[in-house]
């Protein structure tokens, strides 16, 4: 008993989610994000021994083909030594979801997660309002990214606590389940709002929509009949609200311009501007090396514009090529797989499950994000949570 108290490996999960939440961007305070990594392996490591368990739950067929991906990368290094650095972060990324993905199954929860998503991100949002203050919301300002310091990155971890905060909704048998429904929709309309005024992203307020999209697909389908004309009639209504808080929004110009652009009119914007030269500079890199690529993390060094491209398709198809791309995807292929093998009318949570997936799928066209802990955070509660499922569904068909 003592032991397992001292020994709870959700506490240092907590600790390394939270970091990542937090500080996993910060030019500075990056560290603490990779330490806390450390100190979950290491207490991974440690609670094994103590209760002699060497089973690893979180070693799925998913962490193969990811392996497999890393295979791939490491064979790069050897013609392209230059980005061994970023292999290694992404093989540390690697252990951690094995380990990430190993407790929540053996937990059979996400609530350390939860908690320290949603902790993290209304941390982040109470700094920016101590200190920018209300005079912003109108104003013509910069972009606020809080304690990550990137503005991309902040609205993604608001969308990953909006996710959270919508499991948190679709999760049964709670304590106090209204009140923590009520604070829970509460959240992500707080998350919502510092996403339209404060980050300014596009993909941040794409995603926004699609998930408000999917509460309302969520409470239609599992909602009575007298219920469903109501959610028919204030569907529209919340988004034409939503529509017009984005319109006064100081960053309303940035998806005016994009809808402009994809209708097929010509928009002179810098930030837009620059992508789409980075896409089409990825497409002629991909042709001249189209099945093994130049190697991991080279496309900052072979396009030109000496960063990343901005879009994680385009970076692994550059990077690993065709061979790459489909190991990568591959991972969320046998995912999507797995969805629609579970999904049932009476099998809530994997509806959420596959909302998540395609937030993240989403927010891969405008974000690198193959080697970002936040999203392997999410991925890793993804396939856990298909794990557990499935895992219950063998245990009901033997007791049947």
């Amino acid at each position: 008993m003592i032991k397992n108290k001292l020994f709870n490996i959700e506490f240092p999960l907590f600790i390394y989610v939270l970091s990542v939440i937090l500080f996993s961007f910060h030019s500075e305070n990056f560290i603490i994000s990779y330490l806390s990594g450390v100190l979950l392996a290491v207490w991974f490591v440690v609670d094994k021994l103590i209760r002699k368990d060497f089973v690893i739950f979180g070693f799925t067929i998913y962490h193969t083909i990811f392996m497999a991906f890393l295979f791939l990368c490491s064979f790069g290094l050897i013609s392209n030594p230059g980005g061994f650095e970023r292999f290694l972060t992404v093989v540390q990324i690697f252990l951690l979801s094995i380990i990430v993905t190993d407790i929540v199954v053996i937990k059979k929860g996400l609530d350390a997660i939860k908690l320290a998503v949603i902790s993290g991100c209304v941390y982040a949002c109470f700094i920016v309002s101590l200190q920018q203050g209300s005079e912003m919301i109108y104003g013509n300002v910069d972009r606020v990214g809080s304690t990550l310091q990137n503005p991309n990155a902040f609205a993604l971890a608001l969308i990953v606590g909006m996710i959270f905060s919508f499991h948190e909704i679709i999760t049964e048998n709670k304590k106090f389940n209204k009140l923590r429904n009520i604070l829970s929709v509460l959240l992500i309309l707080w998350f919502g709002y510092y996403i339209i005024y404060y980050t300014g992203s596009r993909k941040g307020i794409i995603l926004l929509f699609f998930i408000n999209i999917m509460i309302f697909v969520y409470i239609f389908i599992y909602s009575k009949i007298n219920q469903k004309i109501f959610v028919l009639f204030s569907f529209p209504i919340i988004e034409m609200i939503l529509i017009y808080f984005l319109a006064k929004s100081p960053y309303f110009s940035r998806m005016r311009n994009l809808f402009v652009l994809l209708s097929g009119g010509s928009v002179s914007e810098g930030s837009m501007d620059v992508r789409t030269a980075m896409l089409l500079r990825a497409f002629d890199l991909w042709r001249q090396r189209p099945f093994w690529g130049w190697g991991i993390d080279q496309y900052r060094l072979v396009s030109g514009f000496n960063t990343y491209s901005h879009n994680n398709i385009s970076e692994i198809i550059v990077n690993n090529g065709l061979i790459g791309f489909l190991f990568y995807y591959g991972m969320f292929f046998v995912l999507f797989l797995s969805i629609f093998k579970n999904i049932t009318k009476q099998n809530k949570i994997i509806f959420w499950v596959m909302t998540g997936l395609i937030v993240l799928l989403m927010n891969d066209f405008g974000m690198v994000s193959y080697y970002s802990k936040i999203h392997w955070i999410l991925f890793s509660t993804l396939v856990a949570t298909i794990k557990i499922n499935e895992t219950r569904d063998k245990i009901a068909i033997q007791n049947d």
